[in-house]
């Protein structure tokens, strides 16, 4: 149901606020040691005067010198997963249903490591910095798809229905996955001050083909390279918009409706020309912010979990929230 070319433009969404306090701190502990307490009493008089021998020049014991911190930067390995979605409202659908009953979606999450002024490092789970789910939903005589749905017995996604975990910020054992939720995004080691990992999650109505989903992995190579170094700090601040981070990059889309093709969930409508913007949520997590968010509980589903929910405009009417989860795996 959606297809066009894409171009370089600014859009919004609107992102969930958390329903707690984000002022939290981070754990990580700045390095090396707090400085000594000088002597009342002065110097120890067993002890020479480094000034009255060959080390002459060097602080006396009441100035104490302290060596450079030879303890390298906190560092921990973390996994972050796409654990399911839930759907408020299906997305607008021909009276048909020629490609199967209700929605069929599909995840596709850009993600990427920064070094410290924000350059590409190295791409995470293979050699495409975009990674793609199966097809989603009725699996009526459609055999690479993945049912999902209560619309019939073989799937279909309707008003109401979740996927593919009833609650999706607890896991309950299920182990991630490469291509279903919980969807292994990435599993990568954060050092302190050297490296963030960028991550750009959405879902699409799929309808097969169109130039929609090429121009997404296209925009997210390109404005990746844009996120500004040192975004996502330790009080809660890693959820933005491709917009709100000042990219000049956002995906702009003809008219949509009636449409074939597939199209992200999240199009808005603001041109005066009938067209609609696409402005994906980036997650941006450094050491800091990573430690922030898997001891704390910001949005109140658990531990470590960010619901990232991606409404249409009217007219195309599609209302998901994907639930992100980062964990501290060593």
């Amino acid at each position: 149901m959606a297809a066009a070319s894409l171009m370089s433009a600014c859009g919004s969404v609107t992102a969930q606020e958390p329903k707690t306090n984000t002022s939290g701190s981070s754990s990580a502990s700045p390095n090396g040691e707090a400085p000594g307490e000088p002597d009342a009493h002065g110097p120890d008089p067993s002890v020479a005067n480094p000034g009255d021998g060959p080390n002459s020049g060097q602080p006396t014991p009441s100035e104490p010198s302290r060596e450079p911190s030879t303890q390298p930067p906190p560092s921990a390995r973390y996994m972050v997963t796409i654990n399911g979605f839930n759907v408020r409202t299906a997305t607008w659908d021909d009276a048909l249903e020629g490609d199967g009953k209700g929605d069929e979606v599909f995840l596709s999450v850009g993600s990427k490591m920064l070094d410290s002024t924000g350059k590409p490092v190295v791409d995470v789970g293979g050699t495409d910095v975009v990674h793609r789910s199966v097809v989603m939903g009725d699996t009526n005589g459609q055999n690479n798809r993945l049912a999902c749905g209560s619309r019939s017995t073989p799937g279909g996604i309707r008003d109401g229905d979740w996927c593919m975990i009833e609650r999706p910020w607890e896991l309950d054992g299920i182990g991630p996955q490469p291509d279903r939720p919980p969807m292994n995004v990435g599993e990568v080691t954060l050092t302190q001050g050297e490296n963030s990992f960028v991550v750009s999650p959405t879902i699409w109505e799929w309808d097969g083909g169109g130039a929609g989903y090429t121009e997404w992995v296209s925009f997210f190579r390109n404005a990746v390279d844009k996120v500004p170094p040192g975004t996502g700090g330790g009080t809660g601040t890693v959820v933005l918009t491709a917009a709100k981070l000042g990219l000049d990059l956002a995906l702009q889309l003809g008219d949509l409706l009636g449409t074939k093709g597939d199209r992200p969930l999240g199009i808005t409508e603001q041109n005066s020309d009938g067209s609609s913007k696409f402005n994906p949520y980036i997650v941006s997590l450094t050491y800091d912010s990573a430690e922030w968010l898997v001891n704390h509980n910001p949005y109140g589903f658990g531990n470590g979990v960010i619901p990232l929910t991606y409404t249409d405009a009217t007219k195309f009417r599609g209302d998901y929230t994907l639930y992100l989860m980062v964990r501290r795996i060593g």
